[in-house]
C-alpha cells in the first residue's frame, strides 16, 4: 500500500514538471459570416468560442468598404464596426449569433477581423471567414418588357365630297392594333397613305403613328383617323350645285386608289412593315362615290349591296 502511494505521488511530480513554466488557458474564437436567405443585404456573424475561457466582450470589423446600417444585440461603433461586451458569457464551445443589415451587398468573402475578451481589457484576435459566393443576394427580377405591335390594319369609312371650286374627298380610317404582353402604352404603329401620283394631294394625314391606349396589353387598341384629299381638275365636278341638280357625266369619272401602308415601331424606334392595302375607290356618274362598287375594305372585292362593316 506504501509503495502504491509513493509511485502514485512521483507520477504527480512528474507531470508538473512537464507542464511548460506560466501554462494559462487559451482565449480564441473563429468568425464566420453567414448569408440570411429571404432578406435582402442581412448576415449573420457565428461566432464560436474555440478556447477554454468564456467570453464577455467581442468586438467584429468589416472591410472599409461595407457600410453597416443596423446590427441586433450588440452596439455600432462605425460605419463598419459593432461590438457587444460586459455579459456576454459566450462559454467554451458555444456559437453565439449577431445579426446585422448593411447599404449595399457585402462582397463575398470579404470577411473582416474578430477580437473577443474574457476581461474586456486583453484581446484575442482573428480573421472572420464568408460570407460564401453560393450565398450571395440574388440579381432583382428583371423590369417588366413594354408590349410591341404584333399587327396592324385599317378599313375606309364614311366617304364625303365636297365641291368648293374643286373636289375634296374624305375618309375616317378605322384603325386596329394587336399588342403583346408587356408594360402599357408602349406599342406603337404607323399608317402611310399613297394615292394616284398628279391627281390627288393629301392634306392630312400622310403619315399616322398609332398606340395602344390604356392597359389594353394583350389585347387590341381601335381608333380613328381622318384622311382629306384634293383632286385634280380632271377628278372635279361637273358643278357646284347640289347632286340632285347637276348634269349628268357621260364618261365615268376615273376611279382612284388609296394605298395604306402599316409598321409596326419596336421599343428602338425601328420599324417592321407589314402587309399593305389597297383600297379601290369607284364614282357614279354625279362624281359620288359609288360605295357597292368600291373596296373600302382592301380585300381585294367590291363592298358590293351587303358590304361588311368594320368592327
Amino acid at each position: 500500500m506504501t509503495r502504491r502511494l509513493l509511485l502514485g505521488s512521483l507520477l504527480a511530480l512528474a507531470a508538473l514538471a512537464l507542464m511548460p513554466p506560466g501554462a494559462s488557458a487559451v482565449l480564441s474564437a473563429q468568425g464566420n459570416l453567414e448569408v440570411v436567405s429571404g432578406q435582402t443585404n442581412t448576415y449573420d456573424l457565428a461566432v464560436r468560442n474555440t478556447g477554454d475561457e468564456t467570453i464577455n466582450c467581442m468586438r467584429f470589423t468589416a472591410p472599409n468598404n461595407v457600410t453597416i446600417t443596423s446590427v441586433d444585440g450588440a452596439n455600432q461603433e462605425a460605419p463598419n464596426r459593432f461590438a457587444a461586451g460586459l455579459a456576454e458569457n459566450i462559454v467554451p464551445g458555444e456559437t453565439r449569433r449577431y445579426r446585422f443589415r448593411t447599404q449595399s451587398p457585402y462582397p463575398e468573402n470579404g470577411g473582416g477581423t474578430l477580437s473577443v475578451s474574457s476581461d474586456c481589457n486583453t484581446d484575442a484576435t482573428s480573421q472572420v471567414t464568408g460570407p460564401p459566393a453560393t450565398g450571395t443576394q440574388p440579381p432583382p427580377p428583371p423590369p417588366n418588357p413594354p408590349c410591341l405591335c404584333e399587327g396592324l390594319s385599317a378599313r375606309l369609312l364614311d366617304p364625303t365630297i365636297r365641291a368648293l371650286h374643286g373636289r375634296f374627298l374624305g375618309f375616317r380610317i378605322r384603325w386596329a392594333m394587336r399588342c403583346s404582353a408587356g408594360a402599357p402604352n408602349r406599342c406603337r404603329g404607323r399608317i402611310r397613305v399613297f394615292t394616284n401620283p398628279g391627281d390627288i394631294t393629301i392634306t392630312r394625314p400622310r403619315s399616322r403613328r398609332v398606340r395602344c391606349v390604356g392597359r389594353r396589353c394583350p389585347g387590341r387598341t381601335r381608333g380613328f383617323s381622318q384622311l382629306r384629299m384634293i383632286l385634280s381638275k380632271r377628278l372635279r365636278p361637273l358643278a357646284t350645285a347640289p347632286v340632285s341638280r347637276r348634269r349628268r357625266h357621260t364618261d365615268p369619272y376615273p376611279a382612284i386608289n388609296i394605298q395604306l401602308r402599316f409598321a409596326c415601331i419596336d421599343a428602338n424606334g425601328n420599324e417592321r412593315r407589314l402587309p399593305p392595302k389597297l383600297f379601290n375607290i369607284q364614282f357614279d356618274r354625279y362624281g359620288q362615290v359609288n360605295r357597292r362598287k368600291s373596296d373600302l375594305n382592301g380585300n381585294g372585292v367590291a363592298d358590293g349591296p351587303n358590304r361588311r362593316r368594320p368592327r
